[in-house]
């Protein structure tokens, strides 16, 4: 099988000629919510089914309770990641994570649709998750599930979750029991200073400093380099990214300022980075060398400011920048 990172794009969801044996997982587009939520209930409706889980006895279960405002709710107002699972264009997996502090995640709603169990499938996505919870820099992941279900919880044993405890809600007619898994040193975030830059070498022709990943890969669409499925990745990727990062007004203007963006080293900053999966396989593929640069003072006059970036003009030579090269 063919598993493959790459980000939501409807037109990618729906195509028609995808071969039925073709898996991807990426993160879920807006327009795919409905189909998720009819997974995610179906998925938890053979755990109510087998534990006499109702909807009369826990409205608020997740088989009962999900719908297209809880979801739509997670995606634009608490902005989760939400990743699915495909076969042959069709969602048959799911989860979303919740970001509880700077140390910790939830692991929530993974679901797989009863036909496609036993594929290893809830697996990789669990692997999946713990990736993108530790590139953030946290270092502990959570999930809650129905206590009594045994062999639920020994496979979670198997993945490297430990029980932690359990709670009785009179909501409930089971025991919430609680789990959690360390994930270890942060990948590629451990020691990272405020500010950083993922680039190049090159230099680029505007702001005289090291070109950026966004451009240093788009120069290679640009360019014809990448096959035409990598290319359709890239405008998935892209589109994505235009939608959950802001874009400084500045480059409206054709940057006049020569102004330079920084990722702060923040939940959301983090974030972001961890999500260049695409980006950072093009390059190692391509032959593109990868550096991160990083410091712990602002470097220049700041001139747009969000929750994931700086921006910068007058890059100041009196501070402290690092600079080393990304393995892998």
């Amino acid at each position: 099988m063919n598993l493959k990172s790459i980000n939501a794009s409807p037109e990618y969801q729906k195509s028609s000629d995808m071969p039925d044996e073709c898996e991807a997982i990426r993160y879920m587009s807006l327009e795919e919510i409905p189909e998720c939520v009819q997974v995610i209930r179906n998925a938890f409706k053979t755990v109510a089914d087998e534990f006499g889980i109702t909807e009369a006895n826990a409205p608020r279960f997740t088989a009962f309770a999900t719908d297209e405002g809880r979801l739509g709710y997670h995606f634009c107002e608490e902005k989760r990641p939400m990743v699915v699972y495909l076969i042959g264009g069709r969602i048959v997996g799911y989860y979303s994570i919740a970001f509880l502090n700077e140390e910790e995640a939830e692991l929530n709603n993974l679901s797989v649709l009863p036909q496609y169990r036993h594929r290893s499938i809830g697996r990789k996505l669990v692997e999946d998750c713990v990736a993108k919870v530790k590139e953030t820099g946290r270092t502990r992941l959570k999930i809650g599930i129905v206590e009594e279900n045994k062999l639920l919880r020994g496979w979670y044993e198997s993945l490297g979750f430990v029980h932690t405890g359990t709670v009785k809600y009179d909501f409930f007619p089971f025991t919430c029991g609680y789990m959690e898994k360390e994930l270890g040193s942060p990948i590629a975030v451990e020691d990272r200073k405020k500010y950083y830059r993922v680039h190049t070498a090159d230099v680029a022709y505007i702001t005289q400093q090291p070109r950026g990943i966004f451009t240093a890969i788009g120069k290679l669409v640009d360019a014809g380099i990448l096959s035409e499925e990598e290319t359709k990745e890239y405008w998935e990727n892209r589109e994505y990214f235009e939608r959950v990062l802001p874009v400084p007004p500045f480059y409206d203007e054709g940057n006049p300022d020569k102004a330079v963006t920084w990722f702060k080293s923040t939940s959301d900053g983090n974030r972001i980075y961890s999500e260049m999966t695409f980006y950072r396989k093009m390059a190692q593929k391509y032959g593109v060398p990868l550096y991160m640069s990083e410091c712990d003072e602002v470097p220049g006059e700041i001139i747009y400011e969000d929750d994931f970036q700086i921006a910068i003009k007058n890059q100041r030579t009196d501070i402290n920048i690092t600079t080393k090269k990304i393995e892998g």
